[in-house]
């Protein structure tokens, strides 16, 4: 979130100081640390899967699908506080203003 906060940054100065609208390659860091975390989670997935004890996959598997579910939910009360703290001013329909 981070590194997507940093490129809607710059992208929103550009387009208020100087009127220019940012290439789609600035997405390409924060979509490979998406990546880069998605392959990690699921090498943990097959671990709990293939490796651990016969009694422990199901609730390592349970703990891994839980512990994603809070981040996913984290994610949008962050999101959706930050628009209320702004207003409403952060998320619109046109993002350019």
């Amino acid at each position: 979130m981070g590194a997507s906060a940093l490129c809607e940054k710059r992208r929103r100065e550009m387009v208020w100081h100087h009127g220019a609208k940012l290439s789609a390659l600035w997405l390409v860091p924060q979509l490979f640390l998406v990546g880069a975390g998605e392959a990690f989670s699921y090498g943990q997935l097959e671990f709990f899967i293939t490796e651990a004890p016969e009694r422990i996959k199901s609730i390592g598997t349970g703990l891994f699908l839980s512990t994603r579910a809070m981040g996913y939910f984290l994610s949008s009360l962050i999101v959706s506080t930050t628009n209320i703290a702004t207003q409403g001013n952060w998320l619109q329909y046109d993002l350019n203003r």
